[in-house]
């Protein structure tokens, strides 16, 4: 029986990755492994975001880290750098950190998400008996 276009997908993807060549039972504990690497990852991400005040608090700007070199500009009231003063880029900066400290467990747990899917889509080609694989190991 031919492969459909999703299935033929499903199927580079998987032996890309190497799953194709693994047992039934190692597909199993990998998906055991890969949801608790998820639960993980999303309770951190859940942390992170609880604590924005905190993460948002810990960044300081010292306006000596800025010369006239770096265009500082020192005004009576308040230093600036090109203009945008130093509290207004302090406040830039601690979005900017939370955010990249958000997306990067989001992009990890999509990443780690596609690969989860791959490795179901390997089990239910299998369970479908639309594959046939030589199993690492010989089994």
């Amino acid at each position: 029986m031919a492969l459909t276009e999703e299935q033929a997908l499903m199927d580079s993807q998987s032996k890309n990755l190497g799953y194709a060549i693994k047992s039934d039972s190692d597909l199993r504990l990998m998906v055991r492994e890969i949801r608790s690497i998820i639960e993980t990852f999303e309770e951190e991400k859940n942390v992170l975001i609880s604590k924005e005040d905190e993460i948002k608090d810990s960044v300081k700007i010292d306006p000596n880290d800025f010369t006239l070199e770096n265009n500082l500009i020192v005004e009576e009231i308040e230093p600036s750098y090109n203009g945008i003063t130093i509290s207004a880029l302090e406040e830039i900066w601690k979005d900017e950190i939370f955010t990249a400290k958000v997306d990067n467990h989001t992009s990890r747990i999509e990443k780690i998400n596609k690969n989860l899917n791959v490795l179901l889509g390997e089990m239910e080609l299998r369970l479908e008996d639309v594959v046939e694989r030589t199993i690492e190991g010989g089994q």
